[in-house]
Order: C-alpha cells, then structure tokens, then sequence
C-alpha cells in the first residue's frame, strides 16, 4: 500500500501543521488537500515506518528545516472504507454522513514521549477513496523524541451512538517497539513502556545541520521555565513580568515539555517529569507553590470576600481538590484517591469560600426550578465553575435509577449545556426596577475530559470514546462562544489527553501532570485576589491566544 502513500504526497503536497495537533479541517471541494496549514520547512524525508499489523502501512514525512515536526499517515485497505460495508452509527442521518465522509472506519490514537508528551485521538481522516489517516504534530520542545500510533477501534465503533454492545477498545500499537527501550529519556509507566518507537534517525538535528533556507528558525526549548521561584533567575522572571497575560475567557493552548530538574516530583508539580506551558508564551495568575510563604496565601485570600461553587461530576470535584491542594499547601488530595469521593466538601481561607456540590448530570441547574428557588440556592456565589459529560455516554440500555438516560446524539449534550447556561446567566435575571439584587455569577465550563478506553466490560455499558468525548467538547465550545461569549472555557479534554496512559484509573488525573494545568488555569480564570465582578471591567482582548474554532478539530459540514 505505500504507492497510495506516495500518491497521497503528490495530492497532499507535504504541508504540516504549525501548532501543536491543531488539525485544521476544511469545507471547501479542494478538501483533503486544504485540510492542513502550514508550511514548516522547504525539506521533507518521509521513511516507512515497521508495522505491527499487515493490514495498514505506516510512513513518517519530517522537516529537515524544523525540530520534532512532521506528520505521520496509516493506510488500510480500501474494502474497509467501502460505503455498503459502513453500518449504521447514528439516529441522525447528518452524524451517520459526518460518520462516514469526515472520521472513517478506524480510530487512531497517536502518542509522543521524550522530550514532549503529547497525544491525540482520531486521526483526521483524508477520505474514504484512500482509505487513509494523517497525524500532523509538533512537539514544541527540541531533544530525542519517541512515539507509537495505537489502533484503538474499527467498524466505525470509535462513534457510534445507536443502541448495541459498547465498543471494546483494541489500543494495539501499530509500529515494530523499540527493542531495550525504556530509556532514560521518558519515565514512562511499565506497563507501556515496550510499545514506544524510538527512531533511529534525527527528527531534531542540531541548529548547524539545519536546511540554509530555512529562515529566521530557532531551536525550541528543552526544558519547561522553572516554576519555583527560588530557582529562577533575575532576568527570568523579568522576562516572565513581560509577557501578556493569557485569555481570562477563552481557552488556553500549550505544550507539555521535559521539567526542570527542580520541578522534581516532591514540588508536586510534576508527577511524570513534564510541565505544561502556554503556546504561545503568555502569563497567568501563579498558584502557591512550595516556597510560597503562607502569609503570602492568607493575604490573597483575604483582599475581597468571593464565593466559588464547584458543580458538577467528578472532575469538578477533582479540579476543586486541585485548587484546594495548592492553597491550603497540603498535596494528600492528588496522592490519595479514596478521599475524593465526598458529594459535598467546603473549605475558606480569609474571606474567600470554595464549595463542591456534586451533581453529574446538571439536574441541579435544569429550568424546572423557580427563579426564586434558583437564586435561593446559588445566589450566593459570584463564581461557578460547572462540569458533565461522562455520566452521560455511559449506557443507552434504558433507563435506571443509576443513569437514567444516556445521550445518543451531540445535540442532546449541546442542549443540556446550553439549558443550564440559560438558567445561570438569562432566565433569572431580575427586570428593571423589580428590587432583586442578584446578578448572575461568572461561569467557567470545564467540559469533560479525556479518556483510556476500556479493554473489558464493565458492570455497565461504557460508551465513551474519545471521538464522542472530543466532539462534544468542541459543540459546546462553539456554541457558548457564538451564544453565551461571557462564559469562560477551560479545554480540560485538549488538558489530558497527552496523560490518559498515566491515570490509575484511565480516567482521573490526580497524580499526574494534567492536575497542574488544570487547577493553574481554573485558578487565572476565577481571578482571585479581584474583587466580584471584575470580569464586568476587564478587557476582553483575548490577542495573546490564538482561538480555535470547531473546525479546527471537526469538520463542520
């Protein structure tokens, strides 16, 4: 099959993204051609990559003119992505099409390890009449970097969300391991260590080897900025002071590079030796760390009187404890698991009170309520920071006292999220002159986050793929910026999903360095140490962060 390869280069023209896994899908008739961005460099080499299974061929194309960048396609058979051997995957004709035209037959997972960590699931698909996927990535991190793509489902069952058997996860590793591998590059669990491919060739050589015409590039960094105070310099954190702020509304982009040999593992800001920094380079409010003076905490804490509600499923709960950990300075909530099972927890500090009420499936927020009832029970907070998604693809068995009804299409989630969205920030606000005084709160939606995949039932029908996960996350994300622009998003999926093969349970990030940029950037969109309501005066200029729209991760036609 690598004559459909080579034909694909000739189609394709060899353009590779610029951003880290930002896919940009097109709708125009030029597609799959216009389906990627950027140029990176005037010099590619593509290399066959050892496959593991006979029925797919695996090349790599990379810039001679760029470090750690390229893209990485799989072709199947071309029976596998014929139309009368599709089944039916939806209720929705329009998501049985998009089904079919935009994700394909097969699901995809590819992972890079070394000097970045950094994953994503599926692959954008280049059609059914190559019967071919392309990875595009860049690492943004210079050093060895080593990778592996997993075949994760078939039969469309990466998508499906009709009534049947749950998909069953394959996660097979596609390419020949590295025989000896771990290395000392990447702390990589045992159980996948032998699946990573570590190239023979250079992917980032030195800055002298690089292409003469390759103009104004400069190697990226090997390691993250030291995130402890103590050990960076002067002219590091003035260098930090300069840059601008990242967006208080829009979500946050970045890169999760090799961490400094002081962001060891007892700072608690990196279990797996990563950290995550904004692309581009912005700056957020700093979380406590552990040379951060306690007074330092209490006299934050203490400058305005703020409320924050945490509600939602468990990774609200999670991100809550996250926060928790690095104000109150006691890390036990991200190394102990069994505490983090309370459906009501509450803590203050000076004059600020967090609050996490559980609630999985937003009934707390549905309009069935009165508005005096509603702002009875949530008027008190200025901020809340709202999360569901899991609980609600995990079953379509009927309905049980457990989990009454699972969503079997896109546009139910969108419109429980838009729903609870119009209770909080449309339906309750008081008329002109009535005498209420209640204003509604700031929201942050955190969505969902990402997910490893099963390889056994469990003891209920789990429907939750990454490819539904990730297209409801960016659904919602286009809807609230097209009818809700006041809501601030935080990409909790785009967050984890370079760590799902580090959770203890595939599903939680405590304990690994997802939990890190979570409570970081929870923490610069609640704004503490500002008093309620300023995100009434603050600018909205969100210039420091390039905004993704859905198209940039689904196609939209």
């Amino acid at each position: 099959m690598l004559w459909r390869i080579r034909r694909l280069h000739a189609a394709l023209g060899l353009v590779l993204t610029s951003g880290l896994f930002l896919i940009r899908h097109e709708t125009s008739q030029q597609w799959p051609a216009a389906a990627l961005s950027t140029v990176v460099g005037s010099s590619t080499v593509c290399r066959p990559l050892p496959s593991t299974d006979d029925r797919f061929s695996l090349e790599i194309c990379y810039s001679t003119d760029a470090c750690n960048a390229g893209s990485i396609t799989i072709v199947a058979p071309l029976a596998d992505c014929a139309p009368e051997n599709a089944p039916v995957t939806s209720n929705d004709t329009v998501e049985d099409d998009f089904t079919y035209g935009k994700l394909g037959p097969h699901t995809f997972h590819l992972q890079l390890y070394g000097a970045a960590r950094a994953a994503q699931e599926p692959a954008p698909f280049l059609g059914p009449d190559v019967c071919a996927w392309r990875f595009d990535f860049d690492a943004r991190a210079s050093g060895r970097l080593g990778f592996q793509v997993h075949h994760v489902y078939e039969d469309y069952r990466g998508y499906k969300n009709v009534m049947g058997p749950p998909p069953l996860s394959h996660f097979t590793p596609l390419i020949v391991h590295t025989p000896g591998f771990p290395t000392p590059f990447d702390p990589v669990s045992p159980t996948h260590r032998e699946h990573v491919y570590l190239p023979d060739f250079d992917l980032c050589p030195e800055p002298s080897l690089f292409n003469k015409h390759a103009r104004g590039f400069t190697l990226p960094p090997a390691l993250a900025r030291p995130l402890l105070k103590t050990w960076r310099t002067p002219e590091q954190n003035r260098a930090h002071s300069r840059l601008p702020l990242c967006s208080r509304d829009r979500p946050v982009k970045g890169a999760y590079r090799a961490a400094h040999p002081s962001d060891s593992r007892k700072s608690m800001i990196t279990f797996k030796g990563y950290v995550w920094e904004p692309e581009p380079e912005c700056r957020m409010d700093e979380l406590p760390y552990h040379d951060t003076e306690p007074k330092e905490v209490f006299d934050l804490l203490a400058q305005h009187e703020r409320s924050i509600l945490f509600l939602g499923d468990s990774h609200d709960r999670y991100a809550y404890y996250f926060m928790r950990s690095w104000y109150q300075q006691n890390w036990t909530y991200l190394l102990e698991p069994y505490r983090l099972k309370e459906e009501h927890s509450s803590w203050s500090r000076g004059r600020t009170r967090f609050e996490f009420v559980w609630d999985r499936f937003m009934e707390r927020a549905l309009p069935d309520q009165t508005c005096d009832d509603f702002r009875r029970t949530w008027g008190a907070y200025d901020t809340v920071v709202l999360s569901a998604a899991h609980h609600l693809s995990i079953t379509n068995h009927g309905e049980t006292p457990e989990y009454p009804k699972m969503f079997t299409s896109t546009n139910e989630y969108v419109q429980m999220v838009r729903d609870t969205m119009t209770t909080f920030l449309r339906r309750c606000l008081p008329r002109e002159g009535s005498g209420v005084k209640w204003k509604a709160p700031r929201v942050l939606w955190l969505g969902t986050v990402a997910y490893k995949p099963p390889y056994t039932r469990f003891r209920w029908d789990d429907h939750r793929t990454n490819t539904r996960l990730g297209i409801w996350t960016s659904r919602v994300e286009e809807m609230l910026h097209a009818e809700f622009p006041e809501v601030a998003i935080v990409d909790m999926f785009d967050l984890t999903m370079p760590m799902i093969r580090e959770t203890i349970d595939g599903l939680h990030f405590f304990g690994t360095d997802a939990a890190w940029p979570i409570a970081l950037e929870v923490n610069h969109k609640i704004g503490l140490g500002r008093p309620r309501g300023w995100w009434e005066s603050e600018s909205k200029d969100d210039s420091t962060q390039v905004t993704y729209k859905l198209a940039d991760r689904w196609p939209t036609d």
